[in-house]
């Protein structure tokens, strides 16, 4: 009864914090047209121009995990597989076949998931310039929904690819989720269904049982069709209503239920360990009652959300803050609302942080509980206020920006929100024009009312994961117990918001000059600059808020001396590290509130450059962050004794997970244990001078004269040229002209095979075969590497996932790069019971040799030849596919767009066999193994 009471309090009180925010109902976009057909099937569609003639196509279930009876744990996810192996319209394997056929990929662009709520099936990028398409489309749908064929056959088939999909997921984090889920849901489903279940009922369950399943809880009035995209409307909606309309809904049909979650007086404290957690978390919930769906909609609610989510905001500042002090508590910490772990009938408040060291449990946990507990009595500031609104506004302004551009799976996932849990789908100018409104009558007085609930005496739950050895000694629910108590109890100060008063750019600039301007490839206009750097710009419509530059340089790690190697691999996460100019990295966030940019300077083994994006708007803190990341890079020792610190746990840490075990011994193979190549470990960690590394980073930035510069995106050159003069034109140059060097790092000839056995919890073979060799770098070898990528994917999912039921994929990877010299790599790898190592590597060979020798089928080409000419018409509306063109075009000398569709449709089964005989028949094979050791 107090407990009740004490909830509902709280409740009213968040709510009357925004009592001024009128119960008005959100109004639905008006785009979308919703139906329900006589037998309680849910249509949504809604026409939307981008990607040109491309559609989504959905069907949600509010049907998961959590109906499951104890005998049928398992069989949602199962269900969901089976939906692919044959239904009353697309028997055996025909529906994904017949998808391929159409260039639409299983498992890219047809997928499915299910979680403990709901399970969703997905035909996603489906091309509708043919009647025909739309109509296989929803047949597919339509059998979805009711119309498995669950044969015996198809079963068996399936248990062992879900054996093996449990293998592969059953790593220390499931591990430690599924006994977590146990102790913090003590009296409710939600303590004991995970989706994939138990191995023993899939291994076991009579085939009656999925079926029973299926019909009781597939049905229509637990369903929902969504349609999005270049489509007619009206016709759509003619066609659902005429293919759905014959579908049963089941006489008597049971509920269907939600699982509570009961309150708690007593705190809950779950403490869960294993050997092959690689990082230590604390958590702390404060539950709190789940919003009623019948309030969703209100502006009243909407309010709240927004209130809560600028406290999130503004407490994952503090706790940023605190992590980059000399010695922090913790390696990361954060805080947010939402749905209380699993549950969607439970909501809660949540803060976590992962301990330093695996360790320092106690001082994280204090860390976040003294800090929560100083914004419950205190609450927030102005400026801290401020700077999260216009963080906040920001952020809608864009995507109001962006209105006319959006895709059609951002709907999507709005609209699948609406049906499973009640979210409002307002359209994006009422949203912008609300958010506007609100933000600008919030007072600080009604957040803090709202912060001042964060922290409660009941419904409180302590989680805490860590990893199991005899150094380290987790805590007791006592010791946790101990600290919530104390917090409760310490003596607080309101918090100090330091304001940050200064410019970001403060430098006299020797403004430089563009000398020359030239047409290039592709509708880019390239200037060459005083100080010798090219830049190279294309104005593109694709998005309305973006631009994005990237910049390249030759030479790299490669020009670096032997002797110095440690602290130049250090580069990348120590350059900026401490900030630029004199800002360091939390003054630096502050000063740039409002603005939407990001520059990452890189140095990699070759080369050395930039990684940037902006808003149009912000386009010039972009270049003054570019200058200022080549000039003026900030020493910060407090910052790098944490990162050593942080790097430190990380890679002693690496060691607890089998698969860096794997991972290490292909470098040393793949680099025939080359002096260059050194492994980033704690020998390395400690011969890393923070002040070779920032001269090396300057350095290599040096000198600008062999950099050039691409930017794409909504820019008006003639606006930006005077800016780009500038700044970039202001960078410092010597002429030097490098070259990176080649220390010939190559694979192995010949072959070599490393197995080896690791300690592990869950048993499983991981496997990796790579083949490696030269190889001319040009646009038929790389379309021809993509189809023999694909041809493999094909055969090893049929042969290998489908018939034997062996593994839960196949993963296979090819690339052809220039650099240093023109080579290939293959990769294959996968995991499986260790019995059935040597059959599955029999079988991975034996294929190889199959394509070597006889031309693929033409069914398979076709499939895959339709696939790529309709991803690459996709892949033109996209900023960041035009900076590769023009990068593959000025850097490595060659044409990835103008004749990719001529090549890919004039690929035959014979091209690609000879194509693999070249691969293959170089015979450098790399086979390495990691297996569980034998007791």
């Amino acid at each position: 009864m107090k407990t009740r009471t004490t909830l509902t309090i709280i409740l009213f009180f968040i709510i009357q914090v925004f009592a001024s925010a009128q119960q008005e109902i959100i109004p639905d976009d008006a785009d979308v047209k919703v139906g329900v057909l006589d037998n309680g099937l849910t249509y949504y569609i809604r026409h939307n121009r981008l990607p040109k003639q491309r559609a989504e196509f959905y069907i949600v279930q509010k049907v998961g995990s959590i109906l499951e009876e104890e005998h049928q744990r398992g069989l949602a996810h199962f269900l969901e597989h089976m939906c692919f192996n044959g239904t009353e319209n697309f028997p055996g394997n025909s529906l994904v076949d017949e998808l391929e056929k159409k260039g639409i990929k299983f498992g890219v662009n047809l997928n499915a998931y299910t979680s403990i709520d709901e399970t969703v099936y997905n035909l996603s990028n489906i091309p509708v310039d043919r009647e025909g398409i739309i109509d296989t489309a929803l047949l597919v749908l339509h059998d979805w929904s009711g119309f498995i064929l669950l044969n015996d056959k198809d079963i068996d088939e399936e248990r062992g690819v879900i054996r093996e999909e449990w293998r592969t997921r059953n790593t220390a984090g499931y591990r430690a989720m599924k006994e977590t889920l146990k102790n913090i849901f003590p009296g409710s489903r939600y303590a004991e269904r995970i989706p994939i279940g138990l191995i023993d009922v899939i291994d076991n369950f009579p085939y009656q049982a999925i079926r029973e399943y299926y019909k009781k809880w597939y049905r229509p009035d637990l369903q929902a069709i969504i349609v999005v995209g270049d489509i007619d409307v009206d016709l759509i909606e003619r066609k659902i209503i005429k293919l759905f309309s014959d579908i049963q809904l089941p006489e008597n049909a049971e509920p269907r239920k939600e699982f509570g979650v009961p309150n708690n007086i007593e705190p809950i404290v779950s403490i869960v360990t294993d050997p092959e957690i690689q990082h230590s978390e604390i958590s702390v919930f404060f539950k709190r009652e789940a919003i009623r769906a019948s309030e969703k909609n209100t502006t009243a609610h909407y309010s709240t959300v927004m209130a809560e989510n600028l406290v999130a905001s503004m407490f994952n500042q503090r706790m940023y803050e605190i992590s980059q002090k000399n010695d922090p508590p913790f390696n990361g910490a954060a805080g947010g609302f939402g749905t209380f772990s699993v549950a969607k009938t439970k909501r809660a408040w949540g803060i976590k942080a992962n301990p330093r060291n695996n360790k320092d449990w106690e001082k994280s946990l204090r860390t976040l509980l003294l800090e929560n507990e100083r914004i419950k009595r205190f609450g927030f500031t102005n400026t801290e206020l401020e700077r999260a609104k216009i963080n906040t506004l920001r952020n809608f302004e864009s995507g109001y920006k962006e209105r006319n551009k959006r895709v059609n799976k951002s709907f999507v996932s709005m609209l699948v929100q609406n049906f499973l849990n009640s979210e409002p789908y307002p359209d994006i100018e009422w949203t912008y024009n609300f958010v506007q409104e609100f933000l600008s009558g919030l007072e600080l007085e009604e957040v803090n009312s709202l912060a001042s609930t964060l922290a409660t005496d009941i419904n409180v739950v302590f989680t805490f994961t860590g990893t199991q050895n005899d150094n380290i000694v987790p805590p007791t629910p006592d010791d946790i117990l101990r600290v919530w108590n104390e917090s409760k109890k310490a003596e607080l100060f309101p918090y100090n918001d330091e304001i940050v008063d200064e410019k970001l750019f403060d430098v006299n600039l020797s403004k430089g000059k563009i000398i020359k301007t030239e047409q290039q490839a592709f509708g880019y206009t390239q200037w060459t600059l005083s100080n010798g750097i090219k830049v190279l710009c294309k104005r593109t419509n694709y998005k309305e808020d973006q631009v994005v530059m990237t910049a390249y340089s030759p030479g790299g790690i490669s020009l670096i001396a032997e002797e110095n190697l440690p602290s130049a691999l250090a580069m990348n996460n120590l350059a900026i590290l401490g900030g630029v100019g004199n800002l360091n990295q939390v003054r630096l966030k502050k000063l740039l509130t409002g603005k939407k940019v990001n520059v990452s300077p890189f140095v990699n083994g070759l080369s050395e450059g930039i990684n940037a994006s902006a808003s149009p708007k912000d386009f010039v803190t972009l270049l003054q962050l570019t200058y200022l990341a080549f000039t003026q890079p900030r020493r910060d020792e407090d910052a790098f004794k944490t990162w050593v610190t942080n790097t430190r746990e990380q890679m002693t840490n690496a060691s607890l997970n089998p698969m860096n075990s794997l991972n290490d011994t292909l470098t040393s193979i793949l680099t025939c244990n080359h002096p260059r190549s050194i492994q980033f470990n704690i020998d390395v960690l400690e011969k890393i001078d923070y002040n070779k590394s920032l001269s090396l980073f300057k350095e290599r930035f040096s000198d600008a004269s062999d950099f050039t510069f691409f930017i794409t995106g909504n820019i008006n050159l003639d606006s930006i040229k005077g800016d780009v003069e500038t700044y970039l034109g202001a960078l410092p140059s010597s002429y030097q002209n490098e070259k990176f060097v080649d220390w010939e790092m190559y694979p192995p000839k010949g072959v070599i095979k490393k197995h080896f056995e690791r300690k592990m919890e869950i048993p499983k073979s991981s496997i990796v075969v790579i083949y490696t060799g030269e190889i001319p770098y040009t646009l038929e070898n790389a379309i021809l590497m993509d189809f023999l990528k694909s041809t493999l994917d094909i055969v090893y999912t049929e042969n290998i996932r489908e018939k034997e039921g062996a593994t839960y994929g196949v993963s296979v990877n090819g690339t052809i790069n220039k650099y240093p010299t023109e080579r290939y790599s293959l990769q294959i790898q996968f995991d499986t019971d260790p019995s059935l190592r040597e059959k599955l590597l029999t079988t991975i060979y034996d294929e190889i040799n199959k394509i070597s020798r006889h031309n693929p089928d033409n069914v398979s080409t076709d499939k895959i030849k339709k696939y790529m000419l309709k991803k690459h018409t996709e892949k033109q509306v996209n900023n960041r596919y035009w900076q590769s063109v023009i990068n593959a075009y000025i850097i490595n000398g060659i044409d990835v767009y103008s004749d990719y569709e001529k090549i890919v449709s004039s690929v035959t089964p014979s091209m690609i066999r000879k194509f693999a005989k070249k691969v293959f028949s170089q015979k450098n094979i790399v086979e390495v193994s990691m297996n569980p050791e034998e007791h």
